[in-house]
């Protein structure tokens, strides 16, 4: 059975924090560089906005979605849209915590051309 279903709490960028620049519930965890800047941005593919990335470099970055809860022995498909005005990679780190057995995590990096 297929449910269609957005798992991810405002996942298409409707609600905007109170500082108006950033999605509700959503946050950025900055690694290499700190001049690394984010924001709501109007090119939105679907919903009300589209999250905007800026480096000035090759920075490494963080994009932290609300939590969400999945059932066990269930198969979920993750989709996304994004765009680059320069080839880079999207890393989509999932990462799974079931308390007694410890966090799991499932890593994909999949390449974005111009």
């Amino acid at each position: 059975m297929t449910h269609n279903l957005n798992l991810i709490e405002n996942g298409g960028f409707e609600q905007v924090s109170e500082d108006g620049g950033s999605p509700l519930g959503w946050s950025l965890d900055r690694r290499d560089d700190e001049r690394i800047n984010w924001g709501l941005g109007a090119d939105a593919h679907s919903g009300r906005y589209a999250l905007e990335v800026r480096s000035p470099g090759l920075g490494e970055s963080y994009i932290l979605t609300p939590k969400f809860k999945v059932s066990p022995k269930a198969s979920y498909i993750l989709s996304f849209w994004t765009k680059s005005d320069r080839p880079s990679t999207a890393n989509v780190i999932l990462l799974f915590d079931s308390h007694p057995a410890g966090v799991y995590h499932y890593e994909a990096k999949p390449k974005i051309g111009t």
